[in-house]
């Protein structure tokens, strides 16, 4: 028996009465504005699947868990979805005594506190667990390296500290998705990750992991979706390891410490989209390499210590939309090949060492005579203009195309 309500407008408690229908399989009624706690009764049904995300229910420290103790007697039960609701207190430890055959848990995006249970690890069913938006803290319990069967590992935007547990390398390795970004971890990343011959997610972005990224990492060629690795305190090189990522879409680096050359081995990694590497301390030249991702839309190289010309090649990426390379120190002039990337909408050279002519057409085709930032081409126009600040070209929102640009090229005729 199965019963379906959800994506109504059903308000109001849960009736108890639901539990009478003692042959009930499936509940859902998510999508709905029901308030209240959960009735202790719907525990007690024998569900394979419960089904009550995005609702208005509420559970607290004093009462409105009752449900979930209840539920740990039912063997066949699959799925539990209670995101999107009110729920808050302490992460209930029964929760480590629902059914082993359990395989999808999901209480994201409530106000739940408190620490995963060190059991968690007894749901070897586990094929997705998300507990992300929430206010859990305290550490990542090693017994999460049981999950055998986990698929998908959400924990971001939480207060989890410690270490990334080695265990989840070690011991989750069908997991094709790995999510601890906006907590407080730290420590190293540990090598085991790259044991996650499956993965194609991995975001652990603003956190406070420290020390070189394992080798191992950038050699998961299974990776096609994400790599976000921001706002940390990573440092080091690049690993030429770099260019085994062939798969994958997104690359983002930026907010660490990583330093020496950006590594030309990128120019191998011809599925990227978005390759981010902003805000480190990253020297030498721009490798020509990049300009062999012909997929390539965005490129950020902001904010680093990159020197020499830009390379004209740069200007073969007929895809690129978004090229930043503000806050270096390149030198030379504006390579004309830029005018002919019918794509770019936004390009931002400013506060760099460039001097010459800026070219006449493509993206610069309304910017002519500008100046910028290092120049005594830009000085002068300040000086004669007693501007005292420099804005950017504004565009509305919402009218950036692939005809308009968006170019950050300070001059004096935008002085206000």
């Amino acid at each position: 028996m199965y019963l379906f309500l959800g994506g109504n407008r059903l308000a109001g408690p849960i009736p108890a009465s639901l539990s009478n229908a003692t042959q009930l399989q499936v509940l859902s009624l998510a999508n709905n504005s029901f308030t209240g706690q959960v009735p202790a009764e719907i525990g007690k049904l024998c569900l394979g699947s419960l089904q009550l995300s995005n609702n208005e229910l509420t559970a607290t420290d004093a009462g409105g868990w009752e449900f979930l103790e209840n539920l740990t007697s039912c063997s066949n039960l699959a799925e539990i979805y209670l995101d999107g609701n009110r729920l808050t207190g302490a992460m209930p430890t029964s929760i480590a005594r629902l059914s082993p055959q359990l395989e999808k848990l999901s209480l994201a995006n409530n106000r739940i506190s408190g620490m995963i249970p060190p059991e968690i690890g007894n749901l070897v069913g586990l094929q997705t667990l998300s507990l992300q938006s929430n206010l859990l803290a305290g550490t990542i319990p090693e017994g999460i390296g049981k999950l055998e069967n986990l698929q998908e590992l959400v924990l971001e935007q939480n207060n989890l500290a410690g270490p990334v547990p080695s265990a989840i390398g070690d011991g989750l390795t069908k997991l094709l998705k790995l999510d601890l970004s906006s907590n407080s971890l730290n420590g190293s990343i540990p090598p085991s990750l790259g044991k996650l011959k499956q993965l194609t997610f991995l975001n652990i972005s603003g956190n406070e992991l420290t020390g070189h990224v394992p080798r191992e990492l950038f050699a998961l060629s299974s990776l096609s979706s994400v790599m976000d690795l921001s706002y940390n305190q990573l440092d080091g090189p690049i690993p030429r390891e770099v260019g085994q990522l062939t798969n994958l879409a997104l690359v983002v680096l930026s907010g660490n410490r990583f330093s020496g050359e950006v590594s030309a081995e990128l120019g191998s990694c011809q599925s990227l989209e978005f390759l981010d590497l902003s805000t480190n301390s990253f020297t030498g030249s721009i490798p020509t390499s990049l300009s062999r991702l012909k997929g390539l839309r965005m490129l950020n190289l902001t904010g680093n210590r990159l020197s020499g010309s830009i390379p004209p090649e740069l200007g073969q990426m007929p895809g690129l939309q978004e090229l930043s390379l503000s806050r270096n120190e390149l030198s030379g002039g504006i390579p004309a090949s830029l005018e002919t990337m019918s794509s770019l909408i936004e390009l931002d050279l400013s506060d760099n060492r460039l001097d010459g002519q800026v070219p006449l057409h493509g993206v610069f085709a309304n910017t002519t005579g500008f100046g910028w930032p290092g120049t005594a081409r830009y000085a002068a126009a300040r000086r004669g203009s007693g501007c005292r600040h420099v804005r950017r070209r504004p565009i509305p929102p919402g009218t950036l195309t692939s005809s308009s640009s968006l170019v950050y090229l300070p001059s004096s005729e935008l002085c206000a």
